[in-house]
């Protein structure tokens, strides 16, 4: 038992490390060599819980996104009314990259520039995520007052389309200009709600 206890955490510690070092640099640019000197991690070690570097990039991104799943599950209330459900949805998703940036990065990073021959792994990694937004975003549309001539699935779409664009400029951003850049979510709000229902309602 103790062993196990060890070893999961000297795993845990391996992954985290990983993190730290994916938030600034791509997957091609890491090192096996480096990146166990760095964090003073045996061969033996590393090898002993992951494979190869692709065991290693696959499992730390699996981490992430269940941290950011597990985060929408927890803190995403609906039911109280259409603006109300939207600003919460999106405060969540605010939230997680302001209190855990390192991961954020990670997680954006992995989707939008993942390693050319993982994008299968990883696709099917961020499924339960998609489908989860998916479902959120279904459930916060299904009684709003849509403009005239949109449907509930365009509205979603772009919705997600502007979520995408979003996540695409996040990454870009150097850490000094976090805080403002994150500052934007509550003009998404705006924008989210009055270019797709009718205002007054």
């Amino acid at each position: 038992m103790a062993k196990t206890i060890k070893g999961k955490r000297s795993k845990e510690m391996i992954i985290d490390s990983a993190c730290q070092v994916l938030a600034d640099e791509s997957y091609d640019s890491l090192s096996l060599n480096q990146f166990c000197e760095d964090n003073k991690i045996s061969k033996g070690q590393f090898y002993h819980h992951f494979q190869s570097k692709d065991a290693l990039y696959l499992e730390t991104v699996n981490y992430v996104y269940s941290l950011f799943y597990l985060n929408l599950k927890e803190n995403v209330v609906l039911g109280n009314g259409f603006e109300s459900d939207l600003k919460n949805y999106l405060d969540t998703r605010k939230n997680f990259s302001i209190h855990y940036p390192v991961y954020s990065s990670v997680f954006f990073k992995s989707i939008i520039t993942p390693p050319e021959h993982l994008r299968v792994e990883i696709n099917q990694l961020h499924h339960n995520i998609k489908e989860l937004n998916e479902n959120i975003l279904k459930e916060i549309v299904r009684h709003a007052p849509l403009r005239e001539g949109l449907s509930k699935n365009q509205v979603i779409n772009y919705y997600l389309l502007v979520l995408d664009t979003f996540n695409h400029n996040f990454m870009f951003t150097n850490k000094e200009s976090l805080t403002e850049y994150l500052d934007l979510f509550d003009i998404l709000i705006d924008t989210l709600l009055y270019g797709t229902i009718e205002r007054g309602i």
